[in-house]
């Protein structure tokens, strides 16, 4: 009787039988009748999902949660492992003790089976992936569900870690949590190109093709690194990414509307707050790619490199700021600054079609900048000018030594108003502050704190 096929019998004899049998105890994929062997050679994936088909007809005949557990052990597998149930969990013994290696081509290593589960959970478990074109984790069929403690290891081309798309039918993937995830790629774009941490799109079939992942909270991902680009959110709205550590990507850290359909609305209202980007010198905090809107990102901390760049394209209606609120506050910190140096250090920097656009309906009061500098100690001093379009600002100009404090605001009074409905406050040049330090300057403990506030 404990077969696959029985898990789908509902009479009152088997409900008692199973809840019998199991009692909240998981299943074990490596105790019979699935006897998956976990040690890296054998081909596990029948064993596996069968484990989780018969998890599925359990919990469908309790109408509770069951987990399915993958032990100490290599677990290789050639096809997509389907979650198809409500309530199930997939929980390894540790990042470090339980590897799932797959080595399929097209979809991920885990994922949903084209009907909406909610409550399941995958949790502490290493993914490695190492066919091209192969994903990690793909949560497009899942809402209210949890992704924690987790590895993925891209090791070809085309490869993400988290994947989801919008279901077309308006249910999801909605109200989903991660925590502790870390996803590492090849560090090498020319060999290994289209490696993404995490990406979001639009739906493609269904009665809302244009829907995209919605209201999910992604946090406390410890390390994104070797990668093309870091978060490449082409779809979705009301999405928080907090407490994310990039390192070592190409070409953006987040990528918000990059789906290739000028002025098409998919990237809105998302939110990153306490971001760390240590990264190439050719990589960009940010990309707000035409219609991308309301998106914020606070909290921002780069080190390692000279320069955020703040890139927008040519629509970029209310991108930084939302259409609400009085006060709005972009927030960065920058470290490692060298010694006897000229170093330029540009908070925004946006194309020569773009810029900072605000609606005059936002009523646009005034903009400044305000620099904090914070020491532990030592000697060393340098000068620090704000520049506009490559033009300084001579009423900005500060001598700093160190172990000291320092403030300053300027307002920003050359806006562009060349447009009649809005106001571009940087228009097709940049705000960035250049610092001059002497040869006795602190590299290891000097840091700059820099804010932009804006006033509506």
């Amino acid at each position: 009787m404990d077969s696959i096929a029985s898990s789908k019998t509902s009479t009152s004899g088997w409900r008692k039988w199973v809840s019998g049998k199991f009692n909240n105890q998981p299943i074990n994929v490596k105790d019979a009748p699935y006897n998956a062997k976990g040690d890296g050679v054998t081909d596990d994936t029948t064993a596996i999902q069968a484990a989780i088909n018969f998890a599925e007809g359990v919990s469908t005949t309790l109408s509770s949660g069951v987990t399915v557990k993958l032990p100490h052990g290599e677990f290789k597998i050639t096809a997509s492992l389907v979650i198809d149930g409500d309530g199930i969990s997939l929980v390894g013994e540790g990042r470090k003790a339980t590897v799932l290696v797959y080595t399929g081509t097209t979809g991920a290593a885990i994922q949903g089976d084209a009907t909406l589960r909610n409550y399941v959970t995958v949790s502490d478990i290493f993914i490695r992936c190492t066919g091209s074109g192969a994903d990690a984790l793909d949560f497009t069929w899942f809402s209210y569900s949890e992704f924690k403690n987790l590895r993925m290891d891209l090791r070809e081309s085309n490869q993400i870690g988290v994947f989801a798309k919008g279901n077309g039918l308006g249910t999801g993937p909605y109200y989903n949590r991660f925590d502790n995830i870390v996803v590492v790629g090849k560090n090498d774009v020319s060999g290994f190109p289209g490696q993404v941490g995490v990406q979001f799109k639009r739906a493609t079939s269904g009665g809302l093709t244009g829907d995209g992942p919605n209201a999910n909270n992604l946090s406390d991902f410890g390390r994104i690194a070797g990668l093309d680009i870091g978060f490449d959110i082409q779809s979705g709205n009301g999405n928080l990414f907090s407490n994310i550590q990039i390192e070592a990507v190409e070409t953006y850290g987040f990528a918000f509307n990059n789906h290739g359909t000028p002025g098409l609305e998919k990237a809105l209202a998302n939110k990153v707050h306490g971001c760390r980007l240590e990264s190439n010198s050719t990589a960009s905090m940010v990309r707000f790619y035409d219609g991308a809107k309301n998106n914020v990102m606070t909290g921002t901390y780069v080190t390692s490199i000279n320069s955020i760049n703040w890139v927008n394209d040519s629509d970029i209606s209310n991108v930084i700021f939302p259409n609400f609120g009085s006060l709005y506050l972009m927030d960065f910190s920058f470290s490692n600054i060298p010694a006897n140096a000229t170093t330029i250090l540009d908070p925004i920097t946006t194309s020569a079609e773009g810029g900072i656009r605000f609606p005059v309906s936002m009523q646009l009061i005034g903009a400044g900048i305000a620099v904090n500098r914070f020491v532990s100690g030592g000697v060393g001093s340098g000068a620090l000018k704000l520049y506009r379009g490559g033009v300084q600002r001579t009423d900005f100009t500060f001598s700093v030594a160190n172990a000291t404090r320092f403030g300053g605001t300027v307002t920003m009074g050359d806006y562009d108003t060349s447009d009649a409905t809005a106001v571009y406050i940087a228009g097709a040049a940049s705000i960035g502050l250049q610092i001059t330090t002497t040869a006795d300057w602190n590299q290891t403990t000097a840091d700059i704190y820099v804010q932009l506030v804006f006033v509506t």
